[in-house]
């Protein structure tokens, strides 16, 4: 359980993240995991800050933690997944978000991803297959796969 510090620490750097303010909320997130190092949530967040700002080894290295204190997180198998498309490993880009799948399987974002992977990798039945199966729990990110049905 995160005290009461880190907590709050927390929760001001998930303020500044929906704000868009990524330099403070790294602040805050570095803040609440001073105060716990093994909070879970705040690895991830800070994976996130660090994957949006580009520093790709230090998310990859925050939700690998975050994944070996809490292995059925779906979550931090979903950003490392991200990481690692953004880092151009599309095998284990795959394979991190296919495991955020079975772990919670109505991961909409997670059926996204994987259809832009498949995509850029040619496998246009796969594309397919995920665009019906995101259809059935989000029409509105299935609209993002459609457009690469009809290239």
């Amino acid at each position: 359980m995160p005290s009461d510090k880190s907590q709050s620490h927390f929760q001001s750097a998930e303020i500044h993240v929906q704000e868009g303010r990524f330099n403070e909320a790294q602040s805050e997130y570095e803040q609440s995991l001073s105060h716990n190092p093994n909070f879970v949530d705040a690895l991830i967040g800070l994976g996130c800050v660090h994957l949006n700002k580009g520093k790709l080894k230090e998310a990859e290295a925050c939700l690998e933690k975050a994944i070996t204190l809490a292995p059925e997180n779906a979550l931090a198998y979903f950003y490392l997944g991200n990481v690692y498309d953004d880092s151009g490993k599309n095998q284990p880009a795959l394979e991190a978000i296919e495991k955020a799948i079975v772990l919670k399987p109505d991961l909409a974002e997670a059926y996204l991803a994987l259809g832009f992977i498949h995509y850029r990798m040619g496998n246009r039945a796969k594309v397919s297959e995920l665009y019906e199966m995101l259809m059935k729990l989000d029409r509105t990110l299935a609209k993002q796969l459609q457009p690469l049905l009809e290239l």
